[in-house]
């Protein structure tokens, strides 16, 4: 019986004695071994069943540091072990110092990019030795614009929206880009061009303040193009130059060459196709519809070359009053005018080496007071003679010379002005007719076939115009008589 005892109570010491030695081995030691921590942040190590004060040290301070209490520390980007002692025991963590992003910078705050178009984006994240400097991509409206987890943005249709860059290292730091969407096109969206060979209604064009914007632009017959039409483009820091092709719809309407000038050929409607090829805002489409007009006359024109057989059928003359500076009426002038052709057609103008010379018959008029002497009887018939004065006109006739050109002579549609009756209290000459003594240049005449619509009108001035409106509703103004 006193056997069995002594075994129970040795079977007891021994539990008690391993019970006490296991809560030591469980107890002792530290909470981790391993312990990852941001810059500036900070973890804490705990040392459980340690007997007497536990002392705290770290391999690389610079790294990271350990208070008395176990707290450690991140100091920058690195390792670092913290040991812990407590008597003759020692206990260690390896601690891994990350540097998270603090900041995240975008190439770009705004960007424009067409419809189909594409813009880059590029992130980059601070401080450089960040340990996770990827970004993840969000668009706040990807029905205006798309972006790639690259960060191509890609335009779908006009409006904005708000891309942005997270860094994914869990530090929330976020940079933001607006985008604007705009439909690519040329400025002015639609082309128009006039093809002509009236030089009067091209420059018409030009002062009515449509010249140079592309608008409205023209080709002069034989001459080419006169201005390239500007493609509306943008140009964005970082971005790669744009490359275009370009293709018309209908080449004998219009033409485009590589750089995008158009050359009108004839009446009617196209569209230019313009596309970026490669670049910034590549894929972009924009169509451009074209339509040109054609003008010219010259289909309904006649050229006529001047004699001095066939000078009298196409000119004329005419009387018209003649005016003072104050726009007094001084007298008359005789006007060389041109006729209307009896054969269908109307007169337009004449060739820029027009050149006439006349020899005019006049008759001069003048006023002189003649002395001359008459008879009387006195009361006594004593017979006399008594000078008297009367008025009496002499005439004469003559020839002169002149010659009048477009570059010598006032020259207004088709009229030529020479003053060739003057009138004053004492002397006139009339215009008694005139001979065509040689002649240079030629005429040009519209087929009354061609016109349409033949109208009169007046301008603020009291000049009679009569518009001719052509075929191709080109309409032509001739100073009417």
């Amino acid at each position: 019986m006193r056997k069995n005892r002594r075994n129970w109570g040795a079977v007891c010491f021994l539990i008690l004695l391993l019970g006490i030695l296991g809560i030591s081995a469980q107890a002792a030691g530290l909470n981790k071994t391993k312990a990852t921590v941001n810059v500036k942040k900070t973890v804490a190590l705990k040392v459980s069943g340690a007997t007497g004060t536990v002392k705290w040290s770290s391999s690389n301070k610079k790294v990271a540091t350990v208070s008395a209490k176990g707290v450690v520390k991140g100091k920058k980007k690195g390792t670092a072990v913290i040991t812990a002692k407590a008597g003759k025991s020692a206990w260690k963590c390896k601690v891994t110092v990350k540097q998270p992003v603090t900041k995240v910078i975008l190439n770009k705050t705004t960007s424009y990019v067409y419809a189909g178009g594409i813009s880059h984006l590029k992130a980059t994240c601070k401080p450089a030795n960040a340990n996770n400097k990827k970004v993840t991509w969000k668009s706040s409206n990807p029905k205006i614009a798309k972006v790639s987890a690259k960060g191509v943005i890609t335009g779908v249709r006009p409006g904005t929206a708000t891309i942005t860059a997270t860094a994914k290292d869990g530090s929330k730091k976020k940079a933001k880009c607006k985008v604007t969407v705009e439909k690519f096109a040329y400025y002015g969206s639609d082309l128009t061009y006039y093809i002509s060979d009236d030089s009067s209604f091209l420059e018409g064009i030009r002062q009515d303040g449509f010249w140079g914007n592309n608008l409205v632009d023209y080709h002069m017959g034989g001459y080419g193009v006169r201005g390239t039409p500007a493609i509306a483009r943008r140009m964005e820091t970082g971005e790669t130059e744009p490359t275009y092709s370009f293709k018309s719809s209908n080449p004998s309407v219009v033409k485009v060459d590589s750089r995008g000038a158009c050359t009108p050929v004839a009446g009617g409607k196209a569209v230019i196709t313009t596309k970026i090829t490669g670049g910034y805002n590549k894929g972009a489409v924009c169509k451009t519809p074209v339509t040109v007009t054609d003008l010219r006359i010259q289909p309904y024109l006649k050229k006529v070359d001047l004699t001095t057989a066939n000078f009298g059928q196409y000119f004329g003359t005419r009387t018209i009053d003649r005016h003072d500076t104050w726009g007094e009426v001084t007298g008359e002038a005789v006007v060389l005018t041109n006729k209307k052709d009896a054969e269908g057609w109307y007169y337009y103008g004449h060739s820029s080496d027009f050149a006439v010379e006349l020899n005019v018959q006049e008759e001069y008029s003048r006023k002189e007071i003649e002395v001359y002497e008459e008879e009387k009887t006195d009361p006594d018939g004593n017979i006399y003679k008594e000078q008297k004065e009367r008025e009496v006109i002499r005439t004469d006739t003559g020839n002169s010379k002149f010659t009048m050109s477009d570059a010598h002579n006032m020259f207004y549609e088709g009229i030529f002005y020479k003053s060739v009756k003057e009138n004053s209290s004492d002397e006139s000459r009339t215009f008694k007719g005139f001979q065509v003594t040689r002649v240079r240049g030629s005429i040009y005449l519209v087929n009354k076939s061609a016109v349409t619509k033949s109208e009169i009108t007046t301008s603020t001035n009291g000049d009679t115009y009569q518009i001719l409106t052509l075929k191709n509703n080109h309409q032509i103004s001739l100073w009417a008589k």
